[in-house]
């Protein structure tokens, strides 16, 4: 017999979905703008440093840019080992990491002890942006994943006090490719209407500017 008081689960409705995406953009942008400002900053205090350490600017440059050292052979490691790391494991306990070499410089006592924590913050700084971006692909929708990806290359390449016009450029850019370009693979391998695709090639040019236009802004002085 049939139980009139047991029903079948009625579907979820409301905006929790768009709340959890809003909110894991948010982060992403800031995760980015911070180790970008971590990678960045020691640029502004070349001459200080430069000082401190009673070096020429040089060589005080060459130990400041030595973290690229350590992001070309992280992002080489990454590549071979990233199906066997756990996402988002690897993106909190890379940026754990590199919070160490980072206080460390603060009380480097020689520049070979600077250049060495340089390379591996670069180490932890490129671990982390490359699981960031797989992390990306893998768990935003089509849908949320240009605005995500835009978030996250633009908060790695621009400083604070970026113009407006270069925002929103690199913005633009990158979030109208994330949200155009891989519709054109369903032209080319499924036979889909090449007017469809274009008409939703203007709806992603539509939503990369109001993504690039929202992004310059906001963008911090």
């Amino acid at each position: 017999m049939h139980d009139a008081n047991h029903h079948a689960p009625l579907p979820q409705l409301g905006g929790g979905d768009s709340s959890r995406n809003i909110a894991r953009t948010i982060v992403v942008a800031l995760t980015a703008f911070l180790t970008l400002v971590d990678l960045f900053a020691t640029q502004a205090l070349l001459p200080a440093l430069a000082q401190r350490y009673a070096v020429s600017p040089a060589a005080m440059g060459v130990a400041v840019n030595a973290c690229t050292l350590g992001m070309a052979v992280s992002s080489l490691a990454v590549a071979l080992i990233s199906r066997r790391l756990e996402r988002r494991s690897g993106i909190w306990i890379s940026l754990a990491l590199l919070a160490i070499p980072t206080v460390l410089l603060a009380v480097a006592p020689d520049l070979i002890t600077f250049a060495i924590l340089r390379v591996l913050q670069g180490i932890f700084m490129a671990a982390a942006f490359a699981l960031m971006l797989a992390y990306l692909g893998e768990h935003f929708g089509p849908q949320d994943s240009g605005g995500a990806f835009a978030a996250y290359v633009t908060g790695r390449s621009l400083g604070p006090g970026a113009t407006y016009m270069a925002v929103f450029g690199t913005c633009a850019t990158v979030a109208f490719l994330s949200y155009s370009l891989a519709l054109w693979q369903g032209v080319i391998w499924y036979q889909r209407s090449v007017s469809t695709t274009i008409k939703q090639n203007f709806d992603g040019l539509v939503y990369a500017l109001l993504t690039a236009g929202t992004f310059g802004w906001l963008w911090p002085n």
